[in-house]
């Protein structure tokens, strides 16, 4: 019996056909053992065959190139047998997915392109559930309807279908709060980092959008708090460049190119500095 085959394609074709318990490639990327195929090894279960070879659950959860080649090839040389895929009987998965469509749901333009996706990977699931029920199936990604994940899922589709417009009133008032509840927060946490920067406790930190500077301890350079310094020459040359409306995208300063300018920030490389904060470490610049 050939066990050693001369590409993937091959490979993944006999394991289809079932009709001898091993085989791999020369280069043993992909090779399988009985019921269940792997790509790169036994750490990723590529496939596997379940209610006596009638069906086959495909796990799609690889990200390299080479793996989702195999999943596209194991998809289709299997293809005349009931398949499922691993994203969609995975219930931490489907949970996950269906809060990402909530979310997308409660500002879209087109909310159906959510609703559908929504409502497929529930009934995709349930055909799942029904499936392994029905032919007793045991398997690691078995689902209850009784856990507390899949009751919500199915209350979620059910108002839903029967009370959209209010759900989704109900969703947008819930992210309203969720991130006025997030930016009161980082508010707190900014002033705390800030208190903690200014009086150098730390050197470096990044909570929401900005940047920030301040003056080094011996007032010789400017400080970000992204841990770069600049010397306080440069620095006030920029800043009163700044105060002159001089036009300073494409300027130099040390190792960085300022990008852009408006009237909340100034962009420099990975930096993001607040504009409130350069007006502020800038009169102190004038004052050296």
């Amino acid at each position: 019996m050939k066990k050693v085959f001369s590409n993937t394609d091959e490979v993944i074709h006999v394991f289809a056909q079932q009709t001898q318990s091993e085989g791999r490639n020369s280069t043993r990327n992909i090779f399988f053992e009985g019921k269940k195929i792997y790509s790169y090894g036994y750490h990723y279960l590529l496939g596997e065959f379940i209610n006596n070879g009638k069906s086959i659950v495909i796990n799609d959860k690889g990200y390299s190139v080479t793996t989702s080649k195999h999943i596209g090839k194991l998809a289709y040389a299997t293809n005349h047998y009931k398949q499922f895929y691993l994203t969609n009987i995975d219930i931490d998965n489907v949970y996950n997915e269906i809060a990402k469509d909530l979310i997308n749901l409660g500002r879209a333009r087109k909310p159906q392109i959510y609703l559908d996706s929504i409502f497929s990977l529930f009934n995709q699931l349930n055909e799942w559930i029904d499936y392994t029920k029905a032919n007793k199936i045991k398997h690691k990604y078995l689902v209850k309807k009784s856990t507390r994940k899949y009751i919500e899922l199915k209350n979620i589709v059910k108002e839903l279908k029967e009370n959209y417009s209010t759900f989704l009133s109900n969703l947008k008032e819930t992210q309203k709060i969720a991130k006025e509840t997030k930016r009161k927060k980082e508010i707190e946490q900014l002033k705390t980092a800030l208190d903690k920067f200014n009086s150098y406790k730390t050197n470096f930190f990044r909570i929401g959008n900005f940047d920030y500077l301040r003056l080094s301890k011996d007032n010789t350079k400017v400080e970000t708090s992204q841990g770069v310094k600049i010397e306080i020459s440069e620095a006030k040359k920029l800043y009163l460049a700044i105060q002159n409306k001089i036009d300073i995208v494409g300027y130099k300063l040390g190792y960085y190119t300022i990008n852009n300018i408006n009237s909340k920030s100034l962009k420099a490389g990975c930096h993001n500095i607040c504009i409130k904060n350069i007006g502020q470490i800038g009169n102190k610049l004038l004052t050296l």
